[in-house]
């Protein structure tokens, strides 16, 4: 059963002076329950069954149900339908002259259990199938035992799953039992985690899912399962995904509501003396002063808790704009604490339109997101024009993207070696020799040198030479490549991929003391790479890497890594697309890489600060294919990478850790590209680059032309994801489009993989919201002044309200 509970702490809590005022002739209506229950449909799966029932008091009532039930007045229960499967909200919604109140019932049909039993039965090792190659080592000798498998349900990249093994033998019994958790990806299958569990002990281990992987559980025992048993089951304490006032900053005496989501709960309690509000997910009332509530969510696993505020509005400031196509920025100095901004826009014409853009232009690591709350009138809510159609992945995107976060993990402990050796004064090689086992005479066909490639000692040939760069091929895949091929490569390399290198982000350092650059092709996961170990002496030391070939290299792929394969349908690369956009891409993308970590790598140590941090580094690399003949509008690389942050902008973050480092690639990329723009490219990358300063501070040392400070960038940024290439004219007043780039592109057909996803943006309404970098509301006007007032607790709000001219076009 669903309750929906009210509280007064003016009344009843809280006590703080008289609780009446002037008696309204009518009551205002109260909605003291509203619940419901529902069933499979036995006539149509795809239904289920919804039975619902209301106590609610009042006079002269007008009682109403969304979700198609429509009105409901004089009536205490109703029978409807949802679908089956689905998470189905229904509001009540009770009015009279006095005012109104809502309520909702929520039916949840959503699976909850992810484990399907595939194999739930007593078995011997070899019944284990591809899973005893994996587990073989734990069983080696055992001739008395059995082996449960289960396979979890498909997960989402990122989903959680906690699954919980409590050991049901009899007491002071021995029989103890093992849980192991295998996932299968392309790669092959790989033994995560395990869990060794002692009778009426619950043991519990965590899967966050990667992409493209399944996972299979297996339960087993040294003892005959006839001796004891076992619980399986997924998931432990609740989720609390929600937990807010709605408003959450509001009048003295003036109505507020908490609002929860939460799954896997049986019991739900608020304190404040509100008590059990179990199957609820609302729970309505008034304050008189600021009020800290705390929601426990809790079940056999354990308890949950979440804390949100409602707060007192401690004031109000008036902004005016009156005027089509005028974008004002509010930001911190505008607020103080629990205070409003109050934006008039008088008369807004029938053809005229206003954003809101609240905007976490700080980027602090704490907290994760700004937080605000937008109240509005007089204003037609703006949907988007088409449905969202997020841009379609090339089909290597998602083992690419995969591949890059992978990246991105051994990036980021090399750069914790690096920043070690240079903060505690280790030396690299330029300081030391070259010395191995590749020094000089270079002879093209003759020359062998050994390369660790991905951590592989590989025998590799010298095979081509240019006027900077040795190319090198290992030997197991010489035939790969033609001296024709290799000198095309070397020509692009020389003629267009170094010059765009060196004008405008630098030049290599040499460490190696050979004039050039090695450019090796062997086996590799990637397209291509360079390491920063390559700075290093090879060796065990504490300043040292026993990985490192000791020079200036850039590591790529042979062709046939990504080789068409049509026994298993996967369509690859051809060859001749590989060499002509996929490898040179690559390589001046990690070129730039060589020469940002080369030069501060080569700073004396008084000088080093900090390498620049991955979320900067790597939308600049994407900056130096964009400044080549191989940008994204061939690629659509940074695309891919930008589709989840301009189809939720609110849950992507520009500067930190983030779920997601593919985003870096495309969605960091626009914001970078955006501040290039303004201040000339060759005049941004090239100092910021060299550094010594890294992060926000390095950015803002090398800012100029519109922008001031970071925050400046943001906001800019913002409003240009939001108006570029739209032709509106508030566009011959503003610069918020790119001069390069189009975000309206569009895909030109069905099957057209390049292009930008459309900007999620979301219909202008009364709305309480978190945002991670931006958020958009849209609205239309109505002939009217419109009141838009903007709130916020956080340390630094931010936003923009731009009133335009026209509406957008997509």
């Amino acid at each position: 059963m669903k309750w929906v509970k009210f509280f007064s702490l003016a009344c009843v809590l809280l006590v703080m002076g008289a609780c009446g005022g002037t008696k309204q002739p009518v009551s205002a209506p109260v909605i003291k329950s509203f619940t419901g229950t529902s069933s499979p449909d036995a006539a149509n799966a795809s239904l289920l069954n919804v039975s619902l029932s209301w106590e609610v008091e009042g006079e002269n009532l007008s009682l109403t149900i969304d979700q198609g039930v429509g009105d409901v007045s004089g009536k205490t229960t109703i029978t409807t339908s949802a679908k089956a499967g689905e998470k189905t909200t229904f509001t009540l919604t009770a009015k009279n002259e006095s005012g109104e109140v809502k309520a909702s019932f929520v039916v949840d049909d959503l699976p909850t259990n992810k484990i399907v039993d595939i194999k739930a039965k007593a078995t011997v090792q070899g019944s284990l199938d591809t899973q005893d190659l994996t587990l073989s080592e734990f069983f080696d000798g055992a001739t008395d035992f059995f082996a449960d498998a289960y396979r979890l349900e498909p997960l989402k990249e990122g989903e959680k799953v906690i699954v919980n093994l409590t050991g049901q033998g009899a007491t002071g019994s021995e029989f103890d039992s093992y849980l192991y958790v295998v996932q299968e990806t392309a790669q092959g299958a790989e033994l995560i985690g395990e869990v060794d569990d002692l009778p009426g002990l619950l043991e519990s281990y965590t899967i966050e899912a990667v992409a493209g992987a399944t996972y299979t559980i297996i339960v087993t025992s040294y003892e005959p399962k006839d001796t004891g048993k076992y619980l399986l089951e997924t998931n432990g304490a609740p989720i609390i995904s929600l937990f807010r006032g709605n408003p959450y900053i509001i009048d003295a005496g003036k109505p507020s509501r908490l609002e929860w989501q939460v799954e896997g709960a049986t019991s739900l309690e608020l304190d404040q003396g509100i008590g059990q509000v179990t199957g609820q997910s609302v729970a309505t009332g008034i304050i008189n002063v600021n009020t800290d509530f705390t929601l426990s969510a809790s079940n056999r696993f354990g308890t949950n808790t979440a804390k949100t505020t409602v707060l007192l509005r401690e004031g109000s400031i008036d902004v005016t704009i009156d005027t089509t196509d005028t974008a004002e920025i509010i930001g911190p100095d505008k607020f103080a604490a629990n205070s409003t901004v109050a934006v008039s826009l008088k008369d807004l014409a029938t053809d005229e339109s206003v954003a809101i853009i609240p905007v976490y232009a700080t980027q602090d690591f704490e907290p994760d997101r700004m937080t605000y709350q937008i109240e509005v009138s007089s204003v037609t809510p703006t949907t988007p024009k088409t449905v969202l159609k997020t841009q379609a992945t090339n089909p290597l995107q998602e083992r690419l993207k995969q591949l890059q976060n992978e990246h991105i993990s051994h990036l980021k402990e090399e750069l914790e070696l690096i920043n070690k050796v240079k903060r505690e004064g280790g030396q690299s090689i330029s300081t030391q020799g070259f010395s191995d086992n590749c020094a000089a005479p270079y002879t093209v066909g003759s020359k062998a040198c050994d390369f660790f490639i991905e951590g592989e000692l590989r025998n590799t040939t010298l095979v081509f030479e240019s006027e900077h760069a040795y190319w090198f091929i290992d030997d197991e895949y010489k035939t790969e490549l033609s001296t024709a091929e290799l000198a095309d490569q070397a020509n692009r390399f020389e003629t267009e991929l170094l010059p765009v290198i060196e004008s405008n982000f630098g030049s290599f350092q040499d460490f190696d003391n050979n004039g050039k650059i090695f450019i090796v092709f062997g086996f590799i996961g990637a397209f291509g790479y360079v390491t920063s170990e390559d700075f290093l002496l090879n060796g065990t030391g504490d300043f040292e890497s026993p990985y490192s070939n000791e020079g200036d290299i850039f590591y790529a792929a042979v062709p046939s890594v990504f080789a068409p394969n049509p026994d298993t349908g996967d369509p690859g690369i051809p060859k001749a697309d590989f060499l002509d956009l996929w490898l040179p891409s690559t390589l001046v993308h990690e070129l730039k890489h060589l020469v940002a970590l080369g030069g501060r790598f080569a700073l004396p140590q008084d000088q080093f600060i900090a390498f620049e941090d991955p979320w900067f580094e790597e939308g600049s690399a994407v900056a130096a294919e964009e400044l080549s003949p191989y940008p994204s509008a061939l690629s659509g690389y940074a695309q891919a990478a930008a589709s989840v942050g301009l189809a939720s902008p609110q849950d992507v973050r520009i500067v930190g850790e983030v779920d997601d480092t593919f985003s870096w690639y495309g969605w960091n990329f626009l914001h970078l590209w955006k501040i290039a723009e303004d201040r000339g490219q060759t005049t941004f990358w090239k100092p910021w680059t060299a550094g010594p300063e890294a992060g926000i501070e390095n950015i803002e040392k090398n800012l100029g032309g519109a922008f001031t400070d970071f925050p400046a960038t943001m906001m800019q940024w913002a409003a240009t994801l939001l108006f570029d290439d739209t032709k509106l004219s508030i566009l011959d007043k503003y610069d918020f489009q790119y001069d390069k780039l189009n975000l309206r592109d569009g895909p030109e057909s069905e099957t057209d993989p390049v292009y930008w996803t459309p900007l999620a943006y979301s219909p202008l309404e009364a709305t309480v919201g978190a945002t991670r970098s931006v958020a958009y509301y849209v609205g239309k006007g109505q002939g009217q002044t419109v009141t838009i007032s903007l709130s916020s607790a956080d340390a630094a709000p931010y936003f923009m309200v731009v009133r335009f001219k026209g509406e957008l076009p997509y």
